[in-house]
């Protein structure tokens, strides 16, 4: 069934102007949904999306370069944390009308790669050292956006089974270790249903939280 209550398109925008996690199964279209959304604000403001391409499958890709056209922003490839960071350090954020990560997953699946780490989800998710890192880092990216304000930031994650309980009432969660969860202010999932597809507010770090969790909204309400 549809998973919570709708909201509509310009209700989402009005929150989404801080630091988000946007979450979801693999090649269900996160990524072509931030590319229309980049190009949505490009047309409405004028100004360009800053996008960061970390993940193998948007970098020197057809993939990758249809989702730039679609975006018209600023598209930088990234594939590493120092990169992301470095790019982040060099810009003027304030002159973006969005800033995309795509994806956090992607910096994880990087650092394990470099450092010859193999761990399943579960184990990764559970192992100390790879969620102090994680949090560390995801410090640092709050650390150097924290004074864009007003401008929408979103980063990809892929998704994972939690392993205890549920996540905010959800069955899965983003791929990211918990401790780094604390520095984002909104967590959304994106999903399909009966062919369409769906955001859903999971986590708002907001005084009135409850009016937000649990809704969702097509995604053609806010794209289009």
């Amino acid at each position: 069934m549809l998973r919570g209550k709708k909201m509509d398109g310009s209700e989402f925008l009005k929150i989404l102007k801080e630091i988000w996690i946007l979450y979801g199964d693999p090649f269900i279209g996160k990524s072509r949904f931030v590319a229309n959304l980049c190009s949505k604000l490009y047309e409405k403001t004028n100004k360009q999306g800053l996008y960061l391409a970390v993940d193998t499958n948007l970098i020197a890709t057809t993939y990758g370069e249809q989702l730039k056209k679609i975006a018209k922003a600023d598209w930088r490839e990234t594939p590493n944390i120092e990169s992301v960071l470095s790019t982040l350090n060099s810009v003027d954020l304030s002159k973006y009308s969005i800033i995309v990560i795509d994806s956090v997953s992607g910096i994880l699946d990087e650092i394990l790669e470099r450092f010859g780490i193999e761990l399943t989800d579960v184990d990764e998710l559970l192992d100390l050292r790879i969620n102090l890192l994680m949090s560390r880092i995801s410090r640092l990216l709050s650390r150097v956006i924290k004074n864009v304000k007003g401008i929408p930031i979103i980063l990809i994650a892929h998704t994972t089974p939690q392993i205890k309980g549920t996540f905010y009432g959800e069955q899965d969660r983003p791929r990211i270790p918990h401790l780094s969860l604390i520095n984002f202010t909104g967590i959304a999932k994106f999903y399909v249903f009966k062919g369409k597809r769906y955001i859903k507010i999971v986590r708002y770090r907001d005084i009135n939280e409850d009016r937000w969790r649990g809704k969702s909204i097509p995604i053609e309400a806010i794209i289009g």
